[in-house]
């Protein structure tokens, strides 16, 4: 009978000692974030502040646009868009000491609305943003209180690869420059984030112009658009009629801009004798309408 309590006492001592162990190495676990953790006891990655401040006024025209994230940051696979984009904006891009800040130095205009998207972002231990990020300032007095809103069809209504913005220039001709990418960013107005698979946008301080709404995919996910690399835009066609249309912004928000017409490179709007047309006379004219100008001399029929 002594035996076979000691015997009890013995295994009830090292489940205590095991219990112990166990809820040791979860307390040390937690106290210092690892990876890989799963189940994750961390929240998700998040944007805790920004510097500007979001609406900040009077902002000078030499700045450091800084992101502070939850944890240290990886900039593999980090997506965000300064807009307009000062020259050599992505150059010079690092990260703090603590690797918690995404420090971009830039040079500002004077007198300037400035928006900033941040559509795709890693930490170092395989966390992701969960939600896009947006916010605006001005190196002027004021902003404007003019917006410019609607929805993003598919597929360019994912908000963690995608983002949506106004160009100083139809997006087709953007598309059909000979450095497209230069193109899209020395037209680039604004930017904001998509706010749900929805496809709602909204571009916040407007200022008075002619713009043309589009809508950003990050096709191969690497966190940079570049159309020369495959990424894609979507923009607005106001009358159906296959040809990108603006906006003219004033005094008043515009809303219910849909978006949902792909931007592709030189392609025929239409023909005549359209396709299928029966009874077409003997002496026709044929006639083909592109989507730009073309160069007669190197059109192959």
């Amino acid at each position: 009978m002594i035996e076979f309590i000691r015997g009890r006492m013995q295994k009830h001592v090292w489940w205590n000692i095991l219990t112990l162990a166990l809820l040791s190495l979860l307390y040390w676990g937690c106290s210092e974030k690892t990876s890989p953790n799963i189940p994750d006891p961390y929240p998700d990655l998040y944007i805790v502040s920004t510097s500007p401040a979001q609406n900040a006024t009077g902002v000078p025209a030499q700045t450091n646009v800084t992101l502070a994230f939850s944890a240290e940051m990886s900039l593999t696979n980090l997506g965000f868009i300064l807009a307009p984009t000062p020259p050599d904006f992505f150059t010079n891009v690092h990260l703090s000491s603590d690797s918690r800040q995404v420090i971009a130095p830039a040079t500002l205009a004077a007198n300037t609305a400035y928006s900033l998207v941040v559509f795709s972002a890693n930490d170092r231990y395989g966390d992701y943003l969960r939600a896009a990020f947006s916010a605006k300032f001005t190196t002027g007095g004021s902003l404007s209180n003019v917006s410019v809103s609607g929805t993003s069809a598919k597929p360019f209504n994912l908000p963690m690869q995608c983002f949506a913005g106004l160009l100083k220039k139809n997006p087709q001709s953007v598309l059909e420059a000979t450095a497209p990418d230069q193109e899209f960013y020395a037209n680039l107005l604004a930017v904001t984030a998509i706010d749900d698979t929805s496809g709602k946008y909204s571009i916040e301080g407007v200022a008075a112009g002619v713009y043309w709404p589009f809508a950003a995919l990050d096709a191969n996910r690497d966190g940079r658009f570049s159309l020369q690399d495959g990424d894609r835009l979507q923009g607005y066609d106001a009358n159906a009629d296959a040809a990108l249309d603006s906006v003219t912004v004033a005094t008043s928000s515009l809303a219910q801009i849909a978006l949902q017409t792909p931007v592709v490179g030189l392609k025929v709007v239409n023909t005549f004798p359209f396709n299928g047309q029966e009874n077409v006379p003997l002496n026709t004219t044929f006639r083909l309408t592109f989507t730009t100008a073309v160069d007669t001399s190197s059109l192959g029929l």
